[in-house]
């Protein structure tokens, strides 16, 4: 029995090597990039996202990239932000040139990323994503997602989707303040003409 337990967490071992294996393979960097929250609010006609990306000795292998795909999330919509575009070498130099060899019509409808950054030595920094749209009703239900795409393959099967700020900061509106005029003249009679208080003074009445 005891052999039997030993060989089981031997397989288990194995098979969590070889998952990390597998997940460093079909990632395209190496090193570590966390996202930090910032910011979802609501003030006045706007919404203003902002989060950080931070990157901890990151290479992008040289034909691969990663991206980042900010979204709101709604229950009666999905809004897919900018993205955050992080390349090798080679990789970066393609794109260079598939945006040169754009035509026009192609250029109008290409969607531009937030950023498109290459990598191609050990890097650590901070990309700053600072964003703000017209303010709509659905979004106060939104919450800020991030979808990542570490293997620079565009399938959204193998994307992992974090979280980064569950709800939207609403702006607080404030209450009218509504002057009652016969409050306001009661409060001035009495300033003006402060009345004497009637006091119980030893079982007879008298004036203070």
């Amino acid at each position: 029995m005891k052999r039997n337990i030993q060989f089981i967490v031997l397989v288990l071992a194995a098979l969590c090597l070889n998952t990390e294996e597998a997940f460093a393979q079909n990632r395209s960097y190496s090193g570590d990039i966390g996202i930090e929250p910032v910011r979802l609010e609501q003030s006045g006609d706007f919404l203003y996202i902002d989060m950080n990306f931070i990157l901890k000795d990151v290479k992008v292998r040289t034909a691969h990239g990663v991206d980042f795909i900010p979204q709101l999330v709604a229950p009666a919509n999905t809004y897919n932000l900018p993205k955050v575009s992080v390349k090798g070498k080679d990789e970066y130099l393609a794109y260079e040139r598939r945006l040169s060899l754009m035509s026009a019509k192609e250029k109008r409808k290409h969607v531009a990323p937030y950023l498109v950054k290459k990598s191609n030595k050990r890097t650590n920094d901070t990309i700053r994503y600072r964003y703000v749209l017209p303010y709509e009703s659905w979004m106060a239900d939104a919450k800020l997602n991030v979808q990542r795409d570490e293997c620079g393959c565009g399938e959204s099967t193998l994307m992992s989707v974090q979280p980064v700020i569950d709800q939207v900061t609403l702006e607080r509106i404030l209450s009218p303040y509504i002057v009652n005029p016969q409050t306001v003249m009661i409060n001035i009679f009495q300033k003006a003409f402060p009345l004497k208080i009637i006091s119980f003074c030893e079982s007879s009445f008298c004036l203070c």
